[in-house]
C-alpha cells in the first residue's frame, strides 16, 4: 500500500526495520488471500500498513512543520509519486484481462470498481457492494483497493488537520491525536455491532489505526528513543508477537476491526517505538529478505489481487494448490519489475519527472482509467461485441443464462412477504375463492428459488411465495427484522385458505464449525476442508417455529439441497461452450450436506407435527452432471439455481411435498 516514504525519500531518516516490518504485513494478506488457511487472520497486514502510514506520514509532515519548510503541494506531490504510477499501472493490465475474460455483468461491474478506485472513493463502493471476506470478493480483482481510498482519504484530510493544529496549539498535538484516536476506535467498536462493513471500510472507523502511527511519530520526534536495551528487546519481541499471533489466530469470524485490532496495530505500534537495527527483532526485520520484500510490497500487494481473482474466476472452485503457489511466486516477480522500472524512477525527481509533469501525467492517467471505466459502463460491459461474437445456439443459452427467475407467472402465482398489506391480503382472498386452498413456500433465498421451479414446473394453480434472502428463524438472519411473525399472524387469520406450508432455507446456516458458528461461504472454497456438524440448536429452532404454524396448516420442512459452492461462471462458459466435463463436488462438501439431511429428518422425525422431506434424495443429485448442459448452466451462483436449474429441479420436487 501507499505507505509512506522508501529508502529515496530523505525526509526523515531512514530506518530499514520499517521497511522489514512492510514485509512482515504484506505476506500475510497475500497468503490470506490465496487461501491458505494457516494464515486465517492475514487480513490484519493492512492494519499493520495503516499504522505505518500514520507513523510515517506525521514524522514527514511534524519534521517539515518544524523546519517551517512543509508544503502541501510537494506533500501531495510525494504520494501521487509514490502511489498513482504503479496503481494505474496495474488498473490498465487489470482492464485489459478483465476486457477478454469477463462476462459483461462481470465486466461491468469490475468498470464500476475502476471508476471508484481511481477517485479513491472504492472503500464506499464495496461498502455498499460485498463483504470484505464474502465468496464474491474473492473474484473481485480490485477489491484490495478499499485500503488505498482509506488511506488517500486520510492524506488529503490529515495535513491540513496538523497543519491547523501547528498554527494555532502546538503543544497539543499529541493530545489531539490520542483523542481522535480514542474516539475513531470507540465508534468503531459500536459499528461493528451495527454496520460491519462500514466499520471494515470507511476511514471514520480506521482513523484511530493510522492515529496510532501518528502519535508513535509525535512521541519520538519529542522525546529519543528508549535507552534501555533490555526494554527494548522485551517491546520488540512483543510487538513482533503480536502481529504474528494476531495473524496465526485470528479469522473471519473474529469481530473486526475494533478491539481485537488493538492486537496487531499495538504491536506494530511497539516495534516503530523500541526497535532499531541493534535489536534482536530489528536485526531480524533489516535483513536483507524481509528489507527486499518490504521495498516492492506496495506492488505486491497492488499485483496479487487481480491474479488471485482472475484465476478464481476461470476456476470451477478454489484453483490448485501449485496454482495458487505460481500466483504468488509471478505476484512478487512483476512486484519486483514495477517496483524497479514503474515505483522507482517516478520518486526520483532527477530522473526528470518534474511537478508539472508528475500533476499532468496523473491527470491524463487518472482520466484515460476512469475513460474506460465509463465505456464499460455505457455498453453494459461490452454486452454488444460480446454477444455479437456468439452463434444462435449460444446466444440461447445466454439469454437464459440464470439469474433467479422472473418469467411471467399465472395470475395467482405471487409473493405476499411483508403481505399485510390490504391489497395483497385482497388478491390472496381473492385467488382463494377461485382457486380453493394455497400452497405456500417460506423461508429465505432458497425459498425464492423454490417458489420460482413450483411457478414455473408445478400444476397448482395457487402458489404463493413468503421468503426474504438472508431470513431465517434459525438465529442466523443478517437482518434485524424478518417476516416470521408477521406471516404467523397472516396464516391465522387465513388458516382456511392455506393448503399446506413448504419451509426451505440455506443449509450452510444450519451447520457449524468446530467453534460452533455457522461457516462462512468463503470456507467451502478451502482446499483443507473440514465436513462441518449438524448445528442442533439452529434446527430445533426452525423445527420449534414450525410446530407453531402446524396449528394452523399441514406444514412440510423441504430440506437443504446439496450446495456445490463452485463458480457458476466457469459453468456458463462450459455450457456456452458446450463442453462436456465431469464436475465432482468436493467429498467433505457432499458429507456436510448428507450428514446435515439426515440429523433433521432424525430429530423432526420424532414429532409428526412436521413432515420432513428429503430435498437431496428427491433431486438425486449426481455430482458429476447435475450442473449444466449445452442449454445453459443450472446454477446462478455456487448455491442458487438458475432459471435453466429452476427447470430441471422444479418437477423432481413436485410429487415428494404433497
Amino acid at each position: 500500500m501507499g505507505h509512506g516514504p522508501g529508502k529515496n525519500q530523505l525526509t526523515i531518516s531512514y530506518r530499514p526495520e520499517i521497511d522489514g516490518l512492510r514485509a512482515v504485513a504484506v505476506l500475510p494478506v497475500i497468503f490470506f488471500h490465496a487461501g491458505f488457511e494457516t494464515f486465517s487472520g492475514g487480513f490484519v497486514g493492512v492494519d499493520v500498513f495503516f499504522v505505518i502510514s500514520g507513523y510515517l506520514i506525521t514524522s514527514i509532515i511534524l519534521s517539515d512543520l518544524r523546519a517551517d519548510k512543509f508544503s502541501l503541494v510537494r506533500f501531495y506531490e510525494n504520494r501521487a509519486r509514490r502511489i498513482l504510477p504503479a496503481l494505474f499501472l496495474v488498473l490498465a493490465v487489470s482492464f485489459f484481462i478483465g476486457w477478454f475474460m469477463l462476462f459483461p455483468e462481470d465486466m461491468e461491474d469490475f468498470s464500476k470498481g475502476l471508476i471508484a478506485t481511481v477517485g479513491f472513493v472504492s472503500n464506499f463502493f464495496f461498502w455498499n457492494r460485498t463483504g470484505y471476506f464474502d465468496t464474491a470478493a474473492e473474484l473481485n480483482p480490485l477489491l484490495h483497493t478499499w485500503s488505498l481510498a482509506v488511506e488517500e482519504q486520510y492524506y488529503f484530510l490529515f495535513p491540513l488537520f496538523l497543519m491547523a493544529l501547528w498554527r494555532k496549539a502546538a503543544p497539543k498535538i499529541g493530545l489531539a491525536l490520542c483523542a481522535l484516536g480514542v474516539a475513531s476506535l470507540v465508534a468503531a467498536e459500536v459499528a461493528l455491532r451495527v454496520d460491519r462493513e462500514a466499520a471494515f471500510f470507511l476511514l471514520p472507523f480506521r482513523l484511530w489505526e493510522l492515529a496510532i502511527g501518528g502519535y508513535a511519530a509525535y512521541f519520538l520526534l519529542k522525546r529519543p528513543p528508549v535507552p534501555m536495551p533490555a526494554v527494548r528487546e522485551l517491546a520488540g519481541a512483543a510487538g513482533l508477537a503480536l502481529i504474528l499471533g494476531a495473524v496465526f489466530l485470528f479469522d473471519e469470524h473474529t469481530p473486526f476491526p475494533g478491539l481485537y485490532a488493538v492486537v496487531p496495530t499495538l504491536g506494530t505500534a511497539l516495534i516503530i517505538l523500541f526497535v532499531s537495527p541493534s535489536t534482536l527483532v530489528g536485526r531480524l526485520l533489516s535483513s536483507a529478505p524481509f528489507v527486499g520484500v518490504g521495498l516492492i510490497s506496495y506492488s505486491a500487494y497492488l499485483w496479487h489481487q487481480p491474479l488471485l481473482a482472475f484465476a478464481r474466476y476461470r476456476s470451477l472452485s478454489e484453483p490448485p494448490l501449485w496454482a495458487v503457489l505460481a500466483i504468488c511466486v509471478i505476484t512478487f516477480v512483476l512486484a519486483y519489475f514495477s517496483w524497479r522500472f514503474v515505483e522507482a524512477p517516478f520518486r526520483r525527481k532527477q530522473e526528470g519527472f518534474s511537478r508539472r509533469t508528475i500533476f499532468l501525467a496523473s491527470l491524463a492517467g487518472g482520466l484515460c482509467l476512469s475513460g474506460l471505466g465509463v465505456a464499460g459502463l455505457t455498453t453494459d460491459g461490452f454486452k454488444g461485441s460480446f454477444i455479437a461474437g456468439l452463434d444462435e445456439r449460444q446466444k440461447a443459452v445466454w439469454d437464459g443464462r440464470g439469474e433467479a427467475s422472473a418469467q411471467r407467472r399465472p395470475p395467482c402465482h405471487f409473493a405476499i412477504t411483508g403481505g399485510t398489506a390490504p391489497s395483497l391480503e385482497a388478491k390472496f382472498l381473492a385467488c382463494a375463492k377461485t382457486h380453493g386452498k394455497a400452497i405456500v413456500i417460506l423461508g429465505d433465498s432458497h425459498a425464492m428459488d423454490l417458489f420460482n421451479a413450483a411457478a414455473a414446473t408445478w400444476g397448482a394453480p395457487f402458489i404463493v411465495s413468503s421468503a426474504i434472502a438472508g431470513c431465517r428463524p434459525d438465529g442466523t438472519s443478517k437482518l434485524e427484522t424478518c417476516h416470521y411473525d408477521d406471516f404467523e399472524q397472516f396464516l391465522i387469520r387465513h388458516k382456511d385458505a392455506v393448503d399446506r406450508v413448504i419451509y426451505n432455507q440455506a443449509g450452510l446456516y444450519l451447520v457449524s464449525d468446530t467453534g460452533g458458528r455457522p461457516p462462512h461461504r468463503s470456507m467451502f472454497r478451502r482446499r483443507n476442508l473440514s465436513v462441518y456438524q449438524p448445528n442442533i440448536a439452529g434446527i430445533d429452532a426452525v423445527a420449534a417455529y414450525l410446530k407453531r404454524l402446524a396449528n394452523y396448516a399441514d406444514v412440510i420442512w423441504a430440506g437443504p439441497w446439496l450446495e456445490p459452492h463452485m463458480n457458476a461462471t466457469v459453468l456458463r462458459r462450459l455450457a456456452l461452450n458446450c463442453i462436456a466435463r465431469s464436475i465432482p463436488v468436493k467429498p467433505e462438501i457432499v458429507d456436510t450436506f448428507q450428514l446435515l439431511d439426515s440429523v433433521i429428518k432424525e430429530r423432526v422425525g420424532r414429532d409428526r407435527q412436521i413432515k420432513y422431506v428429503s430435498t437431496m434424495q428427491a433431486l438425486g443429485f449426481d455430482a458429476s452432471k447435475d450442473f449444466y448442459d449445452c442449454d445453459g448452466p443450472y446454477w446462478s451462483d455456487g448455491h442458487h439455481w438458475s432459471d435453466a436449474g429452476e427447470r430441471r429441479f422444479g418437477p423432481r420436487l413436485e410429487d415428494v411435498v404433497q
